[in-house]
């Protein structure tokens, strides 16, 4: 049965993904300062997504 996980690489941080609990693989050596850069950005980024629409629907009314 594929379980969920989440990938630390920094190019796919953050990111949930299917994996089958029997495949064994050889995660890359992530620096933890990397990957809550990653994670804060990629926030970040959500944030102004959401505020550009906020801004639209302000300017609609």
């Amino acid at each position: 049965m594929a379980s969920l996980r989440m990938a630390r690489t920094p190019k796919n941080i953050s990111r949930k993904f299917w994996g089958c609990p029997n495949y064994k693989w050889c995660e890359e050596d992530v620096d933890e300062r990397d990957v809550i850069i990653m994670t804060q950005m990629r926030q970040i980024n959500d944030l102004k997504k959401s505020l550009k629409v906020v801004e639209k629907r302000l300017q609609l009314k």
